[in-house]
């Protein structure tokens, strides 16, 4: 039986040999992780810099992701950073911002991810922007999932990579971006700091 850390390895080798989406060789897949980490972040897709990085959250809206964080107590250390697809999927097609992955390039990482979270057995889960929210948690407004923490067994993902049912606590977050408005209304900066409340009690409940 091959330990965490010989998974991951493995799972990165097969995520850079990947061409279900890309024959052409184009992309370059980005997967970094931190093997024994409690905290996963889950976001959209990589963006342009983290693909030149090769790390996912390495831009502006990672520094505020991990502003974040770090308001709620939570060393990056103890975080481990993915998405639910594996490449930069490109610019999008108006030039305004990157182009959100299309259902078959997300459906084609699932597994990927899936094997991701059963190798590092989170113990919070955070869903970064309305993408990952909707894909792995449920489909509802932003307003009304931000600042509330939910059971791993409300996605069926998270629930079906955990060994042991209702050991994961699932975090939405809105997206991180600038280029994001939705924090730029003040009921929704209370909801965001809700959830920084809800991140804060429950990194503290698992390193008590």
């Amino acid at each position: 039986m091959r330990s965490d850390a010989e998974e991951l390895a493995l799972l990165g080798d097969d995520i850079a040999g990947c061409s279900a989406c890309f024959a052409d060789g184009g992309a370059v897949p980005v997967f970094a992780h931190r093997t024994g980490a409690r905290v996963l972040v889950i976001g959209q897709a990589p963006s342009l810099t983290d693909s030149r990085t090769r790390s996912t959250f390495s831009g502006p809206g990672g520094r505020r992701l991990r502003a974040w964080l770090d308001e709620a107590g939570v060393p990056e250390e103890d975080v481990s950073f993915s998405a639910l697809t594996k490449c930069y999927p490109g610019k999008s097609p108006g030039g305004k911002g990157d182009r959100a992955p299309t259902r078959v390039e997300i459906a084609a990482c699932r597994p990927f991810l899936e094997r991701e979270i059963r190798a590092l057995r989170p113990r919070i889960v955070l869903l970064v922007g309305a993408m990952a929210i909707n894909e792995l948690l449920r489909r509802a407004p932003l307003a009304d999932l931000v600042g509330q923490a939910f059971d791993g067994s409300s996605s069926i993902l998270i629930a079906h990579a955990s060994d042991e049912p209702g050991s994961v606590l699932v975090v939405p977050l809105p997206h991180c971006s600038g280029a994001s408005l939705w924090l730029n209304r003040p009921e929704h900066q209370a909801l965001l700091a809700d959830a920084i409340h809800q991140i804060r009690n429950a990194y503290a409940s698992i390193t008590a």
